[in-house]
């Protein structure tokens, strides 16, 4: 059996219709065996009417109704586009009848047209790719039953504004016309710059209600020591109140190198609080002593004792038992020699140094001084031995004593007071260094000690001690410690 398919194309072509092979006989078909035939129509436009329309097989006594197949609206639509050849249209076999089984399709229901206006045309300025794919496909019955028409498979725009505006010529823009400029909003402009006098009205009265602020101020009576480093800082010298960053301390009348009382100032916007400086000298003098070398009967004084001494007011010596120091020279000998030593202030130190008699006169001594070592206890300390030189024969030679200084610098002020406070009250001090007499020095965080040594602790340190000077000399300047020497004359 051939099958005719009926297609109305846009162009009113006419429908080209397939005829049976020739000897071929169609029966008739039943009315109760025939499915509808249904056709949908959708306006395009006001000229122009698309139909698709599709129509059924119809099963003979010789032919069983193939099973429905289903199909895409796309595959439906490649379909009608692509009418098949009559060649390809495979004939069914007419000498192997087969029993027809009747199919009796169900009553399909009314379906009421969908309205449409003019506004809900589609023009062509809608019909992109999916409408044209899709044109034609909505109310072509699928399954060989009637489906409700997809009104909504195509875009119905409505483009009633585009029709209204036909005729109508578009403006023109003059290119030499400016762009108008956004009109700012006078208000807005206002409050802001009432917002900003206000915030600098605020900030100028702040700033001269607290400039202006009365500071009350105590300041303090302030005692220091003479020749001390006087402090700068503000909060030093006030005892109540509390000062402003305007406040500064001046003490353009303050002499803190001599002793008395001054007026210092402390100067802020609001007003100047004097107070009062008392430079006082209450510290005794820092002293260093030496060994004083004699001949027997010879005279002595404090001041053959004394190495060096530091007081602002100044600095006075006495013996503490003078009627020892007048025994001791009259005899040959190494006695220990007590010294009280004051500042204009009455403070008073007492230091202990040594008195070497000799029954031959001292010509010189021969002072040789180590390069710097470090020590163990927080300090670098220098050796100094002052060696006594005689006249024998017309020769110099070794006198036979010798005084070793042990002079300790500190540079941590913890450890010199620690080795100042074991200082005892007789001046004497035990150390690793040395067990000797002890001054201090506190300007320069210096510790003296100073010793007697003897010819066995000499011919320890340096294997043999010659009794010639030149030999002395040559032995301590080739040392390991790096002694430089030289000759101090005493007559």
């Amino acid at each position: 059996m051939n099958t005719s398919d009926n297609i109305e194309t846009l162009d009113d072509t006419p429908i080209e219709t397939l005829t049976p092979s020739e000897g071929e006989v169609l029966p008739a078909a039943p009315a109760s065996d025939t499915l509808m035939e249904e056709q949908v129509t959708n306006t395009v436009s006001s000229n122009e009417t698309y139909q698709a329309t599709s129509n059924t097989e119809f099963a003979t006594d010789n032919q069983a109704m193939p099973p429905v197949e289903s199909f895409t609206p796309e595959q439906t639509y490649q379909a009608q586009n692509q009418p098949m050849a009559p060649e390809s249209i495979p004939a069914a076999p007419i000498d192997q009848p087969m029993p027809v089984e009747m199919i009796t399709p169900p009553n399909p229901e009314p379906v009421a047209p969908t309205p449409y206006s003019l506004n809900d045309m589609v023009t062509p300025t809608n019909l992109n790719q999916t409408n044209i794919n899709n044109f034609g496909q909505e109310n072509i019955p699928i399954n060989n039953f009637n489906q409700n028409p997809k009104p909504s498979n195509m875009e119905m725009v409505s483009r009633s504004d585009q029709y209204n505006s036909i005729g109508t010529v578009p403006e023109t823009y003059n290119m030499d016309q400016k762009p108008q400029k956004e009109k700012k909003n006078p208000k807005g402009i206002l409050l802001i710059a009432i917002i900003l006098i206000a915030a600098i009205g605020i900030g100028i009265f702040l700033y001269l209600r607290l400039g202006n602020k009365k500071v009350n101020i105590k300041t303090k009576n302030i005692k220091i020591q003479v020749s001390d480093t006087i402090s700068t800082n503000v909060n030093d010298y006030v005892e109540n109140g509390q000062v402003d960053s305007s406040c500064v301390a001046n003490f353009d009348e303050v002499k803190v190198n001599e002793i008395g009382t001054y007026t210092y100032k402390i100067i802020c916007n609001s007003g100047t609080y004097p107070g009062t400086i008392e430079v006082v000298d209450e510290m005794a003098p820092d002293v260093s002593t030496k060994a004083a070398f004699k001949t027997i009967g010879q005279a002595v004084s404090e001041e053959d004792f004394i190495e060096s001494c530091n007081d602002a007011s100044g600095c006075t010596y006495s013996f503490v038992n003078e009627d020892i120091v007048k025994t001791n020279i009259m005899s040959q000998g190494t006695y220990d020699v007590e010294i009280s030593v004051k500042d204009g202030q009455n403070n008073e130190k007492k230091v202990t140094s040594y008195l070497l008699v000799t029954e031959a006169s001292i010509d010189r001594k021969l002072n040789c001084v180590s390069e710097d070592i470090t020590g163990e206890d927080g300090y670098t300390y220098v050796i100094k031995d002052s060696i006594g030189i005689i006249k024998r024969s017309g020769d110099l030679v070794y006198a036979g004593f010798t005084m070793r200084n042990y002079i300790l610098t500190f540079d941590d002020e913890d450890a010199y007071k620690a080795m100042k406070n074991s200082i005892k009250e007789d001046g004497s001090i035990e150390t690793k260094l040395s067990n000797g007499k002890a001054s201090y020095d506190d300007s320069n965080k210096q510790i003296i000690i100073m010793e007697f040594v003897k010819s066995d602790k000499l011919n320890n340190e340096f294997g043999s001690y010659p009794e010639q000077y030149s030999k002395l000399r040559v032995m301590y300047q080739n040392d390991e410690k790096g002694y430089s020497c030289n000759a101090e004359f005493l007559n």
